[in-house]
């Protein structure tokens, strides 16, 4: 095969922890698969990556009340360290039941950039003449005392998304 022609011992290792995820042979051998079979190859050294390293994931848990979305999200996101932002988010709605397997999560997210992003904030203003474009408002301490806060925390929030 083409492969085997210009063969250099290659393969697939993690670098957290060196493990060796798939073989010069292991890759030689998907190229000359169907094309669902080279999907799932790829899926399943995918797979070993994300978890190889470490077990699990750390998670770490947020409380927010929904009436003081903004205020409790903010105080929470913005007191993690370095480290803690890697952790994977798990929300919890207080007084509400149920358990965060993703859903809580994608409507916190949901609900914090609507409200973050919404032009009438005073941080952004439209450009361009579409309103689906937008810009920080150069005046956006005049309406938000806490603009450049809220600006860092949004980056947090966006980098996670």
């Amino acid at each position: 095969s083409p492969a085997q022609n210009g063969m250099v011992a290659s393969s697939v290792i993690s670098h957290k922890s060196g493990e060796v995820l798939a073989t010069c042979t292991d890759l030689i051998a998907i190229q000359t698969l169907s094309l669902s079979d080279k999907m799932k190859s790829f899926h399943d050294i995918c797979k070993k990556l994300g978890r190889s390293g470490h077990a699990k994931t750390p998670r770490i848990c947020i409380q927010i009340r929904r009436e003081f979305l903004l205020v409790d999200s903010l105080e929470a996101i913005m007191s993690l360290d370095k480290e803690e932002l890697k952790h994977v988010w798990r929300i919890q709605f207080v007084g509400e039941e149920g358990v965060d397997a993703g859903g809580l999560r994608r409507e916190w997210f949901h609900l914090i950039s609507k409200m973050l992003l919404d032009p009438d904030s005073g941080l952004w203003m439209c450009c361009g003449g579409n309103q689906m474009n937008l810009q920080i408002h150069p005046s956006s301490a005049l309406y938000c005392e806490d603009d450049l806060l809220l600006f860092r925390f949004l980056g947090r929030v966006l980098g996670k998304a």
